[in-house]
C-alpha cells in the first residue's frame, strides 16, 4: 500500500459573506475557493492528475510551475510521508502510554490568546486547567521545510 496523501475537506456548509451587488459567478468563485482542501499529497503527477484533472485544480491544494510540473508546501515525497507516519505513530504510542499511567492532565494547545483550543472546547469548564499555574503549550505556524527537518533530525538521532 502506498499513501497517495491526506486532505482535510471542510465539515461545514460553506456561507459566502458578499455585498448585495456580488454576481452569481463571484459568489460560485467565492464558495469553490473556500471548499478547497487543506493538507498533504504524494509528490507524483500520477497521483495528483487521479485526484483532480487537469492544470488547474480547484479543490486540491497543488499549483503548478511554468513547467507544467506539481509544486508547493502541500506536496512530499515518499519517504518525507513515510517519517510523517513513523512520528505519528511513536506520538500516539507516547500517549496512550500517557493515558494508561493514569496522566489526564489538561494540556490545550495555544496559537494566540485568541486562537487556542480552550475557546472550542466543550469541557473547558471543567477540565481544571489553570493558566496562573498551568503551562500552556504554544504551537507555531512552521515552514514545510523546518518541518521535513526536524522529522529527518529525529530520525538520524534514533539511527545513531
Amino acid at each position: 500500500i502506498v499513501p497517495a496523501g491526506v486532505l482535510y475537506m471542510p465539515a461545514r456548509d460553506v456561507l459566502v459573506r458578499a455585498k448585495s451587488n456580488i454576481s452569481d459567478e463571484e459568489i460560485i468563485k467565492e464558495r469553490a475557493k473556500q471548499l478547497r482542501r487543506s493538507g498533504l499529497l504524494l509528490q507524483d503527477p500520477a497521483v495528483i492528475e487521479a485526484m483532480e484533472h487537469g492544470d488547474c485544480p480547484q479543490f486540491i491544494p497543488v499549483k503548478f510551475g511554468k513547467d507544467g510540473r506539481p509544486a508547493g508546501e502541500s506536496l512530499a515525497s515518499l519517504e518525507q510521508l513515510g517519517k510523517l507516519a513513523g512520528h505519528i505513530e511513536k506520538t500516539l504510542l507516547a500517549l496512550a502510554k500517557e493515558l494508561r499511567g493514569g496522566n489526564i492532565d489538561a494540556s490545550p494547545a495555544f496559537r494566540s490568546v485568541q486562537d487556542n483550543a480552550c475557546q472550542w472546547c466543550d469541557y473547558r469548564e471543567i477540565c481544571r486547567f489553570d493558566e496562573t499555574k498551568d503551562r500552556r503549550r504554544w504551537q507555531t505556524k512552521r515552514k514545510a521545510e523546518e518541518v521535513w527537518a526536524s522529522l529527518s533530525a529525529a530520525g538520524e538521532e534514533e539511527n545513531a
